[in-house]
């Protein structure tokens, strides 16, 4: 049975617990956040050393996810990683990037969402730049319709980034120039998809990783080549996934080279 015992604490002041009550953080953020406060203020410093694998150790969440949720907080100027995981609080919460919650009316939340849902999927259908309508693999397809739409529907919660900071073109032309095919850097679905990766934190070189990664795993398939398409390759389930996964190909054995 828990025992919690009152002279073991975390100390942090009424006006910063106040001012983290107030805002709207995602999970695995929070849960992180968490941890940064505990190693911090709970051991009387400023700043702490955390390895990765100690925030897994706390909040039970998977490092990608992790990674994310550290992205998150950088990003509302909420955490200060001062370098390779030595992490501090930002505590004047006056310069927190707060992405505040936007009220719709429950009268029309049902028709709005309806109408968005519908739009996207017509625009997936009908545009030629990203050919995801196959029926090889439904849940591909299934779950980059699941992610735009999702994407859609949450945009007006997410901080806006300025659209000359996004290089739109140069990525959608490294994918272009990889795999010859002859994608839209204008397109509406394509441009959605970076810019909601861009807002989690991912930058131009993370875009080109991916590309690189998925490129040489599929360049010989026939069947899974015709997926090197933004909608799958940028898709929020499938990203972070891609970014990290290992490629390094596997040592060919000689027919001839000893058994050990």
């Amino acid at each position: 049975m828990a025992n919690p015992q009152p002279e073991q604490f975390t100390k942090i002041s009424n006006e910063l617990f106040e001012a983290l009550s107030g805002i709207r953080i995602a999970g695995e953020a929070r849960q992180v956040l968490d941890v940064i406060i505990r190693q911090t203020y709970g051991f009387h410093r400023k700043e702490a050393l955390i390895p990765l694998g100690l925030f897994v150790k706390y909040t039970h969440i998977d490092k990608p996810n992790i990674n994310r949720g550290i992205r998150h907080l950088i990003k509302m100027n909420m955490v200060i990683k001062l370098k390779n995981d030595l992490f501090k609080i930002n505590k004047d919460y006056e310069t927190w990037n707060i992405i505040k919650k936007v009220i719709v009316n429950n009268d029309n939340e049902k028709q709005i969402k309806k109408t968005k849902k519908l739009s996207i999927m017509t625009m997936l259908i009908v545009n030629n730049d990203n050919p995801i309508v196959n029926n090889d693999n439904p849940h591909i397809i299934k779950e980059n319709i699941k992610d735009i739409v999702k994407e859609n529907s949450t945009e007006a919660n997410m901080k806006i980034v300025n659209n000359d900071n996004i290089p739109y073109q140069e990525i959608i032309q490294h994918l272009n120039n990889l795999t010859g095919k002859r994608f839209n850097f204008k397109s509406t679905v394509n441009r959605k998809l970076i810019k909601s990766r861009f807002n989690e934190g991912f930058t131009k070189e993370d875009f080109f990783k991916v590309h690189q990664n998925k490129f040489d795993e599929w360049k010989n398939s026939e069947k899974m080549f015709r997926y090197l398409t933004p909608t799958t390759l940028y898709a929020q389930t499938h990203f972070d996934a891609y970014l990290n996964q290992n490629t390094k190909p596997k040592e060919e054995r000689h027919p001839d080279a000893p058994r050990y």
